[in-house]
């Protein structure tokens, strides 16, 4: 569970380890049936042929591009975690731009050394790396190219969004 107050992870359903939130009206709401699996769930839903979502609310949630195409996906975290893994198949040659977002959560992308990088967005109290290097942290909009972007046959532009959370791109472990 993600603390609503500072989003520290916590095992405890009672009381935040880090803040000391009272944390069991959450666990209530998650417990309640009937709306357990609609929270505890990440889903992926298909929007169209060339769009989807995937949602980390309040679980970790993975998605890969051997799954399907990533043209176009969204995905995103709310107390909980995303990984997208862009490295399972290569990326079509051209700009494949996706839409990464957290809220008191993390999101993750994993990609190929040779993909070239752009990350537009904004930031509130949180912080974007970028293959080890840290872009910042705080608050303001997010502008970022990677060096080898106008030459690499695959690149990868990046709409981000995060606020009291981190975004985190680098290659595959």
């Amino acid at each position: 569970m993600f603390c609503p107050r500072c989003g520290a992870q916590s095992a405890s359903k009672k009381f935040c380890r880090s803040c000391g939130t009272n944390l069991t009206g959450v666990s209530r709401v998650i417990e309640q049936p009937g709306q357990q699996s609609a929270i505890s769930q990440a889903k992926t839903t298909e929007l169209s042929t060339s769009e989807a979502a995937t949602l980390g609310l309040f679980s970790a949630k993975t998605v890969s591009n051997r799954d399907h195409p990533m043209h176009r996906h969204n995905a995103g975290s709310v107390f909980g975690s995303v990984t997208v893994d862009l490295t399972a198949e290569r990326l079509p040659e051209g700009e494949t731009k996706i839409t990464l977002f957290s809220v008191f959560g993390s999101a993750e992308l994993l990609v190929a050394d040779d993909v070239g990088i752009r990350i537009t967005g904004f930031t509130c109290f949180a912080t974007v790396s970028v293959r080890g290097k840290e872009l910042g942290s705080g608050f303001g909009p997010c502008n970022y190219f990677s060096d080898n972007y106008e030459a690499a046959s695959r690149r990868l532009h990046i709409e981000g969004t995060a606020v009291f959370a981190e975004l985190k791109i680098k290659g595959r472990d």
